[in-house]
């Protein structure tokens, strides 16, 4: 293996990208722990600042991103244009991905630059896990874009009757 030939965990892409990183974006559990372990920087990030977090968070690993949690990622760091780890995880979801974020602090009603949440994400990519696990860690459903988008009207225009109706019975209005 190369890191017991002594390969260099921190070494870095001109993308900004570490070994960690990329095992994390392509889902590599097994080599991001022996990554860890050989003590790469849990808190890489790229050159538009997303991190091994996030990568293991869109991708639902909610295994990885305990131990990324663990060795001090920061649950709420933000992207280049204020994307968050969580609106990563409400891509992937994973409500255990959701959930582990919530109990590490990460701001559940976070706007990115256009003004989205996380719950407006996991609404734009149809995933009713996601919604539900938001709403349980009592996102607010009322919370508008600066273009006065809402995760109802995300999900009503994209058809989505399913989380229509979990956000309606959560008490979104139009």
């Amino acid at each position: 293996m190369l890191l017991a030939k002594g390969a260099d965990v921190k070494a870095k892409a001109k993308d900004g990208k570490t070994p960690l990183y990329v095992a994390a974006e392509n889902d590599q559990a097994g080599a991001a722990q022996a990554l860890l372990v050989a003590h790469s920087d849990a808190k890489a990030a790229d050159t538009n600042g997303a991190t091994v977090l996030m990568q293991a968070a869109l991708n639902g690993n909610a295994v990885l991103v305990k131990q990324l949690l663990k060795a001090g990622a920061d649950a709420e760091a933000r992207t280049a244009d204020e994307k968050t780890t969580l609106m990563a995880a409400a891509q992937s979801d994973s409500a255990e991905v959701i959930r582990t974020l919530v109990d590490a602090k990460a701001a559940v009603n976070a706007r990115d630059r256009q003004g989205g949440t996380a719950l407006m994400f996991a609404a734009f990519a149809g995933k009713p896990a996601a919604v539900e696990a938001l709403i349980a860690a009592k996102a607010d459903v009322n919370i508008q874009t600066h273009a006065g988008e809402s995760a109802l009207r995300i999900a009503k225009a994209r058809k989505l009757q399913d989380i229509v109706a979990m956000l309606e019975k959560a008490g979104a209005k139009e």
